[in-house]
């Protein structure tokens, strides 16, 4: 629900409903992907699909990256609130897909499950508990250093504020000001800090923000914190597939569901409660906190740290996974090696697709119109809380 269906509070849908409608069989489906705009609190519904990680208790090798929003702060998230008391933790630098093939960790996994299903007396116990990876676009990764948890100690959090001429400062402006954009026009704020010395970023981070809608009674915000060159030029970095991106923390939120879970959020990772509503009234400004997927991040001296704050926009679902054109053997899907056999392709373009598709769908809008402002400095504390060292 609070990384996929629901995160920050806002209805995505693009990606589960391309899972509704690509994996589905023939007898009748669950929709959640409906429930997500019908039944939005964290009720029994959402409770029932939420993996009690806590009651896990048996030895558990998990791996994490900071690239994939289906699954990163769950991966994590899994790691922290586990009830196991023998864990491990290693951070790759690409999407999990190339790591789980790396024939060196596939060695390293069967490690694992010779030692704790086999009962075989190998090194799997001398196997580090918690490795990551430091990733810096434009430069060189740091894959698997070793530290003493996650996340590791030595990364103070400090606040960046954010100033009305969209730059960042260790120290809050004086004087309360404001920054808007009209949602129609599609423009961020964007806020910018040079930094003057070689820095890592590592761990949770979390975007406050004094908001005010005109013209609406709620907003949908998307946050992105990257590092830019020293020229301002955006830097990409390889996931291991063949695409290169942009190396970010994202954060989502709607203003109406920013109540914290008291319990369960800390100063730098707040958690959502997730019951019910608080519109906004005309002229009424209020704080939001917004948790970023976590980063680990290297900086040098003279690049450039940015957050970009925009009205939320749902991403255009492609063509259903099924929709892939595919050839397979006209009278089964197996046949002996060498063995020559008629084929027929199954799949295409939209049109190939049934009409269930489009009359299923479940529409994905959002709640941001009119202007969005931001409120800086004085009384309005916005700011980027960043686990930040020296190196």
């Amino acid at each position: 629900m609070r990384n996929t269906f629901l995160r920050g509070g806002i209805p995505t849908l693009t990606f589960p409903e391309l899972i509704n409608q690509s994996l589905a069989g023939e007898n009748l489906l669950e929709d959640p992907v409906r429930m997500a705009v019908t039944e939005q609190n964290d009720t029994l519904y959402w409770k029932d699909k939420a993996a009690q990680v806590g009651d896990i208790k048996v030895p558990a090798y998990i791996v994490a990256s900071y690239d994939n929003m289906a699954h990163t702060q769950g991966t994590f998230d899994a790691y922290t609130d586990i009830g196991s008391n023998q864990k491990w933790l290693r951070i790759h630098n690409t999407m999990e897909w190339p790591d789980f093939y790396e024939p060196r960790y596939i060695e390293e996994l069967a490690e694992f499950f010779d030692h704790y299903l086999k009962g075989l007396a190998n090194t799997w116990l001398k196997t580090p508990q918690v490795r990551i990876s430091v990733i810096d676009p434009g430069g060189e990764d740091e894959v698997e250093r070793v530290v003493d948890s996650w996340p590791p100690s030595g990364y103070q959090h400090r606040p960046l504020f954010l100033r009305a001429d969209g730059t960042m400062n260790t120290e809050p402006a004086a004087d309360p000001a404001s920054l808007q954009y009209a949602v129609d026009d599609g423009h961020p704020t964007v806020y910018r800090m040079k930094v003057d010395y070689a820095a890592e970023i590592i761990g949770e981070l979390k975007l406050k923000l004094w908001v005010e809608a005109r013209g609406s009674d709620d907003m949908d915000l998307v946050v992105v914190v990257e590092k830019l060159s020293a020229t301002g030029q955006i830097t990409l970095h390889p996931l291991g597939t063949g695409e290169i991106k942009p190396f970010q923390a994202v954060g989502l939120q709607r203003a109406s569901r920013r109540r914290l879970d008291e319990h369960r959020s800390t100063p730098a990772y707040p958690v959502l409660l997730m019951q019910d509503d608080q519109r906004l009234s005309a002229g009424e400004i209020v704080p939001l906190e917004i948790s970023l997927s976590p980063l680990g991040l290297r900086l040098h001296e003279g690049e450039i740290l940015q957050v970009m704050v925009a009205p939320y926009k749902p991403i255009p679902m492609s063509l259903p996974l099924g929709s892939a054109r595919i050839s397979v053997p006209v009278g089964c899907f197996t046949y002996p090696p060498g063995e020559s056999v008629e084929f027929k392709t199954l799949g295409g373009d939209a049109s190939t697709s049934p009409d269930w598709v489009a009359q299923q769908k479940v529409p994905e809008t959002t709640r941001n119109s009119g202007l969005h402002v931001f409120h800086i400095g004085g009384d309005y504390d916005s700011h980027l809380l960043v686990p930040i060292k020296a190196i």
